[in-house]
């Protein structure tokens, strides 16, 4: 069996992206569900890069992806911009 490191980060960077992207549905929460959700998010997230056609997968990357750009790069601006 060979590893791909590249496959690994994609899909522990989905799975934290989706993580992050759920959230936003549930913003009450208890932060150990989604502790406790993340190794499933990871499982999920593998199956979906080596068993689901690549556009599946390349797409739920792009989405969490998208996500985490989201919060750390455009909130980040918005709170600075608002403070001053």
């Amino acid at each position: 069996m060979k590893i791909d490191l590249f496959l690994i980060l994609y899909a522990a960077f989905g799975a934290i992206g989706m993580i992050e992207w759920a959230k936003g549905f549930f913003p009450a929460a208890n932060k150990t569900i989604w502790h406790a959700g993340l190794p499933a998010a990871c499982l999920l997230m593998g199956i979906a890069f080596t068993v689901l056609p690549p556009f599946v997968s390349m797409s739920l990357l792009a989405l969490a992806l998208a996500q985490l750009f989201y919060q750390t790069i455009i909130e980040t601006v918005r709170k600075l911009i608002t403070r001053t």
